[in-house]
């Protein structure tokens, strides 16, 4: 009896508002009024990920080809643990620690079709992670995997992640990871770290560098 009465009290309300509602309705005033309230809604959200996105595309930098884009100096802390410090060109500076007998460094790529590159749109780049890798596998299989050390986060809109995703999506552009693949790490060493065309190279800036790389 309890549900019954309540259920008749809903009903009765569902009836108000119903009756309510058509007499709104009814004047056609509002409907212009919705409109442009819709119109507004629509328009501020727009503008709020127009935003977003204006962040995110402003962490990245554009770059000239056969430029240094970061330099990296490594120095062993105990057994196959580095402490990694990277300078891009821009000043900016991260310090990081990796696992491993090997390194590398990816980095998000923008690319521009010809036509537009010929209008003066370089190709840009962000510092995506640095990453360390045992080459012996009877270390790297009792090792806990480590995650890669993130060197730039994302806003709340990622554009790169979105175009990487859905290829052709925008014609004018491709999103891509570049890098120079596992470059061996030594105490000591410095690299420096080359944009080349679309893929990056590694350049050894000392002795221990230059070790590390005849060993590869």
């Amino acid at each position: 009896m309890t549900y019954t009465i309540i259920a008749v009290v809903v009903s009765i309300l569902a009836l108000v508002l119903l009756f309510i509602a058509a007499r709104l309705l009814s004047n056609k005033k509002w409907i212009p009024g919705f409109l442009r309230g819709c119109l507004g809604i629509i328009l501020v959200m727009l503008t709020i990920v127009l935003g977003l996105s204006a962040k995110d595309i402003a962490s990245y930098k554009a770059a000239e080809n056969a430029q240094t884009i970061a330099t990296l100096s490594f120095r062993n802390k105990e057994a196959n643990t580095y402490q990694v410090e990277i300078q891009e060109t821009s000043g900016v500076f991260y310090t990081n620690e990796i696992e491993g007998q090997q390194w590398q460094l990816n980095a998000r790529m923008f690319k521009w079709v010809p036509l537009v590159g010929a209008m003066g749109f370089r190709q840009g780049y962000r510092l995506e992670d640095i990453r360390g890798r045992f080459i012996e596998l009877q270390i790297d299989k009792v090792m806990p995997k480590r995650e890669p050390e993130i060197l730039n986060s994302s806003a709340t809109i990622d554009v790169w992640k979105i175009l990487n995703d859905s290829p052709g999506s925008l014609s004018s552009v491709s999103a891509y990871i570049s890098t120079p693949g596992f470059i061996p790490v030594a105490d000591g060493a410095i690299f420096d770290v080359v944009l080349s065309g679309q893929n990056l190279t590694v350049n050894p800036l000392n002795d221990a560098a230059k070790s590390a790389l005849k060993s590869w």
